[in-house]
């Protein structure tokens, strides 16, 4: 028996659907517990690396980003306005202290 939820019924079917084997059936519920478990991993190193960020308008950023852009292509024309705005987008974000963090995802698993 699986001890990952939903794995067991998706096995009997393609055992059912492909006249697999008992030991191609175990093999195969093997593989698919690896599969999960590596994802399961991944999502928990995920959550420990995500850093959400706020955005905190204020006029010296602003104006940093833009001098800058300016510094990096001269005037700013309508050429660079989207690198301008990249830079003000970024000088805008800041980092969300670790002890607001509050992660929220839905796999979508069967339960």
């Amino acid at each position: 028996m699986s001890t990952v939820v939903g794995i067991d019924r998706q096995v009997n079917r393609i055992q059912e659907k492909y006249d697999l084997d008992a030991d191609d059936a175990q093999l195969l519920t093997r593989l698919l517990e690896n599969v999960v478990e590596s994802r399961d991993r991944k999502i928990n190193r995920l959550k420990k690396q995500v850093r959400p960020r706020e955005f905190i308008w204020n006029e010296a950023d602003i104006s940093g980003a833009l001098r800058n852009c300016i510094m990096a292509h001269g005037p700013i024309t309508p050429q660079w306005i989207g690198s301008a705005s990249k830079r003000i987008y970024t000088q805008c974000q800041k980092v969300v202290p670790k002890s607001t963090l509050q992660l929220n995802l839905d796999l979508g698993e069967e339960k």
